[in-house]
């Protein structure tokens, strides 16, 4: 693990504050899973810029050091975020599931990053990549869907692209069981579905706006956390090597009073 020593960010002078390194949050995220393999639903939130990407690919590389299973990574913008994280022969990358059909992964890969043409016109279809994630987990496969970008590409106007019979809307409510596990992203939550906020096993807060901490507090995430703490943590405008504090959110359980980075 790649901690650093967190620094100080702009924070209330009443709020007590602990700092410990990312690893912390890390293993309590995935305690379940390290124990018995049960599979988890992990929310990163923040604004562009504070640490969500690192956070993520640190997630990624404990999964596949815990468990046997696939992960599969939605780059729908083509920002090539996963590139490196994993040595290249356990990584394959392709640009749908049917690219993937016509070239079937080779035995050792570990990870499949899904990265769509998008400067060709074409976008990517997270509802086909979820089904085929299902279809592993029907063949009892362990797998891990990361969406680091859920806005705008998995749902628009608080809803499933797939609608009521979405397999995206299904893996947040049944995945859990059947060993499917989720890491989602995005930058505001004013356009998530609520269920995709209220079924995640616990959510990792970077910077972020009003606004989405609105809708955490009406779902009991902020339970004694300061007024202002969050919107208040290291944003795009901090120094590069300041950045990266967030605080781990549970619904209806009372902050821990400390700030993580990786």
């Amino acid at each position: 693990m790649r901690d650093r020593a967190a620094k100080t960010g702009k924070l209330p002078s009443d709020a007590p504050v602990v700092r410990a390194p990312g690893s912390a949050a890390l293993s309590a995220a995935l305690a379940n899973l390290a124990a018995s393999g049960e599979a988890f639903r992990l929310a990163v939130i923040g604004t562009p810029g504070t640490g969500k990407t690192t956070a993520v690919g640190e997630v990624i590389r404990e999964y596949v050091r815990l468990s046997p299973g696939l992960v599969v990574a939605v780059d729908a913008a083509a920002k090539r975020r996963f590139d490196g994280l994993l040595p290249s022969e356990m990584v394959a990358v392709r640009e749908s599931i049917s690219d993937l059909t016509a070239r079937p992964l080779l035995p050792g890969v570990r990870m499949l990053v899904i990265r769509t043409r998008v400067f060709e016109g074409e976008r990517v279809d997270v509802e086909e990549i979820t089904r085929y994630c299902w279809r592993l987990i029907g063949r009892r496969k362990k797998v891990l869907l990361v969406n680091d970008e859920l806005v705008p590409h998995a749902v628009e106007f608080c809803q499933f692209k797939g609608g009521e019979r979405s397999d995206l809307k299904r893996a947040f409510h049944e995945g859990r069981e059947h060993g499917l596990s989720l890491v989602w992203g995005t930058q505001d939550l004013t356009d998530v579905p609520i269920s995709a906020v209220g079924l995640s096993s616990s959510i990792w807060c970077f910077q972020t706006a009003a606004s989405g901490l609105k809708i955490l507090r009406r779902r009991d995430y902020l339970d004694g956390v300061p007024k202002r703490l969050i919107e208040n943590l290291p944003d795009a405008e901090t120094p590069a090597e300041d950045r990266g504090d967030f605080v781990r959110l549970r619904a209806g359980k009372a902050w821990d009073r400390t700030l993580y980075r990786f």
